[in-house]
């Protein structure tokens, strides 16, 4: 036998191969996600090479349709230009940034539940749907930089 096998422990290869498969899985489901998530169809079409300044909130639930993709995962930053969107750090392998025109947002609405309050962003262009849930406390930089158009007014004037 060779004497770098008597070196290695005897539960070497098993943690090993376990440590491979681990990372494999984590880099599939990266990969599954991306593409089913919108993140790429928005990514390719605004880009944004340069992260804002802005106060920074974290997106409790991200979905397409009615199955949620990341929690906690998405954060976001309010501009003038739109809103950029960034994953936390263990989550950026295969999501670059993006900026998306505030044209892009067509709904906010604040829901109350039994936690509090929340925001929903339902954010569409021509190829994509997603929805955003974000905390009660974005409520000052949405009623800083959101300006909805006439008819969004006039909805929510009716409601109150």
């Amino acid at each position: 036998m060779h004497t770098s096998t008597k070196l290695l422990p005897p539960d070497f290869w098993p943690i090993s191969i376990f440590l491979f498969c681990f990372v494999y899985i984590w880099l599939l489901i990266f990969l599954i996600t991306r593409q089913f998530s919108g993140w790429r169809s928005f990514a390719e079409r605004y880009p944004a090479q340069v992260r804002p300044t802005g106060s920074t909130y974290t997106a409790s639930k991200y979905w397409v349709g009615k199955m949620p993709f990341y929690k906690n995962c998405v954060r976001i930053i309010f501009t003038d230009a739109g809103v950029y969107f960034y994953m936390r750090f263990f989550f950026r392998l295969f999501h670059p940034p993006f900026l998306l025109p505030w044209e892009s947002v067509k709904r906010i609405e604040k829901v109350h539940g039994f936690f509090g309050s929340r925001y929903l962003l339902k954010i569409e262009d021509a190829v994509t749907r997603v929805q955003l849930e974000l905390p009660e406390k974005v409520e000052h930089d949405l009623s800083r930089y959101y300006n909805p158009g006439p008819i969004d007014k006039a909805e929510n004037l009716a409601r109150k």
